[in-house]
């Protein structure tokens, strides 16, 4: 299966599990897929599926510093956890949209 429909599939996984609705893709990089989801009460969110699992350095330091942040401008993390699916893990994040 390839990478963009495996995260596609996590990402419908992820959805699942936590009861949100999956909508479009709104973005993709080297590193990750971004999903706008909506929340039971119809709020958005941004749901992102890393490429790769586990904290490489790169991604920690966005992670650090996106958790310090506090402005209007920069969307806040809500969470960001792990998805294990068979033998492969995954790390996604649930933020502002």
């Amino acid at each position: 299966m390839p990478a963009d429909a495996k995260l596609q599939q996590v990402a419908e996984a992820v959805c699942a599990a936590r009861k949100l609705t999956l909508g479009r893709e709104v973005g993709s990089g080297a590193f990750k897929h971004a999903f706008e989801v909506r929340l039971a009460d119809g709020t958005a969110r941004a749901l992102k599926v890393y490429r790769r699992a586990g904290a490489d350095a790169r991604t920690q330091r966005e992670v650090d510093a996106i958790t310090r942040c506090s402005h209007p401008g920069i969307a806040r993390f809500e969470l960001i956890e792990t998805w294990k699916d068979g033998a492969d893990e995954y790390v996604y994040s649930l933020e502002e949209f």
